[in-house]
């Protein structure tokens, strides 16, 4: 048999302060989201998840085509990576390891078609001043 106390009616913007289970005020309640925050932000100490084969190879050899279309079209693009000794399969891999440094394979894929981009951009830029030294 339900009681009519045994429901809460009314509403409580803080909402914990009445609750029954966690009874925890503001102050409190501020610092347990700032330590899950940060735990969830340092990864708990733990290594990101590998990205899969599948989508390694894939972004590895799809890279590689647009890579080497780039490199065959520009002459100056070419004869830096002559110069540098680096191939279009150096560039993709260091992309790739560069994106798995920063992202685990799901927060990747989380971000919107352009936060994709955009990280892509930023690696490529990185990975080409360090193998060519632009």
């Amino acid at each position: 048999m339900l009681r009519s106390g045994s429901f809460h009616t009314e509403f409580n913007p803080d909402g914990a302060a009445d609750h029954r289970i966690l009874p925890y005020r503001g102050g409190v309640k501020l610092r347990m989201v700032v330590a899950v925050m940060a735990l969830l932000a340092a990864g708990c100490g733990a290594d990101a998840e590998p990205w899969s084969t599948n989508f390694q190879v894939s972004f590895v050899n799809g890279c590689i085509t647009e890579t080497q279309a780039g490199i065959d079209e520009g002459e100056r693009m070419k004869t830096a990576f002559e110069e540098a000794g680096v191939t279009a399969h150096d560039a993709c891999r260091c992309v790739l390891d560069e994106l798995e440094e920063r992202y685990s394979e799901s927060d990747f894929f989380i971000l919107s078609p352009t936060e994709q981009d955009e990280a892509r951009g930023e690696v490529i830029d990185w990975c080409m001043k360090k193998l060519l030294d632009l």
